[in-house]
């Protein structure tokens, strides 16, 4: 909550908790791979992801690493 994210998208076994626990903040769950476009995203934007790489969090990283531009 310190960081004060423009926006917050989740993904995985605990969306809802996490979209109730967070109700200040514009959340958007995402539920395929296939839903999650960079392209809005600007020059100035920064995705943290933090949680469990099995499953979905291996094709994030695969979509990141194809379309994205690793900064940290």
């Amino acid at each position: 909550k310190r960081l004060s994210p423009k926006e917050i998208l989740v993904m995985g076994s605990f969306t809802g908790v996490l979209e109730k626990r967070l109700p200040e903040f514009n959340t958007t769950i995402i539920k395929n791979i296939s839903d999650l476009s960079f392209e809005k995203f600007g020059d100035n934007s920064i995705i943290y992801a933090v949680g469990n790489i099995a499953n979905d969090g291996d094709k994030i990283l695969e979509k990141v690493n194809r379309e994205g531009e690793i900064y940290v």
